[in-house]
């Protein structure tokens, strides 16, 4: 059981504090997931070694998930995000400053600051569903991560105003800046109190899986947000360079301006949910999967910079908002004991979907087109959908 210390903070406050914590330390991550990609790519000019960049981060995580969802249970939401922004930055120093001697520690630099941005996304939810009651929660989710939107546009705002080729040690400096001010926010969030069972939670897959069997809501909540993200998310994986830099021939900043193309799309998608959630409008994750299909299959197409960039900001838009929807059903649907261990089975599950999603698209690309890498998605996801909605996954 728990005791909470925050009666003397306001939730206002709490929820800017944690806005705060998210949009430098998903500013820091996305700046230097974009930039080491592109880094690979500049040398190589090898869009599946650029990828594997991207789905670098998401390999530990699984890996070692049990591991994540001990150190989310022992440790404090507060102390968990102040002491993996501190390593995060502290790994940052180290890897770009040898990059230029070795470019091939930029696959290491994926793994390490990814292994530790999952400790933080865990953090981050298992925060939210300890700081919030469950009546403000459908509507805290998208107040709180709209930070992330607006970090992926800083990020590209950063990369896209630098005149000419942006060098290791500044995207260093940017990326470690912002990971300590990320400590510092994370500092000021007031303490929990968490007394711990005498009967400790046993970390498995067979656990989780009995934990689903026997809540049948939390179960479809998760495996639809698990289906839709690897799809959807492992698209924007691979399109956010791909589409400027190989598609449509692109100089290095429009990538960056595609970042803030998406930043722009979702953080839209997130002020739209949370006034009409807050009027009773609940928005239907299959027909807005349907638009963002839509989209995306257009944005792939490669035109011109116009069409796909606002093609690119629909097909988010939408996605934001099954996202917001599906995230906040498996939020409302866990007991606040369990939420280290759906926080930290649900990254996994979404990691391991995003790199199969992540190397499969950038396979297709590099040897037909990612216009069929968005037929393909888009139609899997939707058969996905039907048989999750007979129960016949």
């Amino acid at each position: 059981m728990e005791a909470r210390a925050i009666k003397f903070h306001s939730p206002l406050w709490i929820s800017r504090l944690i806005w705060a914590v998210n949009l430098c330390s998903i500013s820091a991550s996305t700046l230097c997931y974009i930039y080491l990609s592109w880094y690979v790519y500049h040398i190589t000019g090898n869009i599946i070694l650029s990828q594997a960049v991207l789905y670098a981060p998401m390999i530990l995580p699984v890996i070692f998930v049990n591991q994540v969802q001990g150190i989310a249970e022992k440790s404090s939401p507060r102390q968990l995000l102040m002491i993996s922004n501190l390593a995060a930055a502290f790994c940052t120093l180290i890897i770009f400053s040898l990059l230029h001697i070795l470019p091939v520690l930029a696959l290491l630099g994926g793994l390490l600051i990814g292994s530790i941005d999952a400790l933080q996304r865990v953090g981050r939810i298992v925060a939210i569903k300890h700081y919030f009651s469950g009546d403000k929660i459908e509507t805290t989710v998208p107040l709180t991560l709209t930070a992330q939107f607006i970090a992926g546009g800083l990020a590209g705002m950063l990369m896209g105003s630098i005149k000419g080729e942006m060098s290791p040690q500044l995207a260093m400096s940017m990326i470690s800046v912002l990971f300590i001010i990320s400590v510092l926010a994370s500092f000021l969030l007031p303490k929990l109190n968490l007394h711990q069972e005498d009967k400790k939670q046993k970390r498995s897959l067979k656990t989780f899986i009995v934990l689903l069997s026997l809540n049948a809501p939390l179960k479809k909540a998760f495996l639809n947000f698990i289906v839709f993200i690897t799809f959807f998310q492992g698209f924007f994986n691979v399109s956010r360079v791909t589409l400027p830099s190989h598609i449509l021939n692109l100089p290095e900043n429009f990538v960056g301006y595609l970042q803030l193309v998406n930043s722009g799309a979702a953080l839209s998608g997130a002020v739209f949910y949370f006034i009409y959630n807050r009027r009773g409008v609940k928005f239907n994750p299959l027909y807005m999967a349907v638009a963002s299909a839509l989209f995306m299959i257009i944005t792939s197409l490669g035109i011109n910079v116009s069409i796909s960039y606002f093609s690119y900001f629909m097909y988010i838009f939408f996605f934001e908002l099954a996202f917001f929807k599906l995230q906040s059903d498996i939020v409302l649907k866990s007991d606040v004991k369990d939420m280290p261990m759906i926080a930290a089975m649900q990254y996994a599950g979404v990691y391991i979907g995003m790199i199969a999603s992540i190397f499969i698209g950038s396979v297709v690309t590099q040897y037909s087109h990612l216009y069929v890498v968005a037929i393909i998605y888009s139609a899997v996801y939707f058969l996905c959908y039907i048989l999750l909605s007979k129960g016949k996954i």
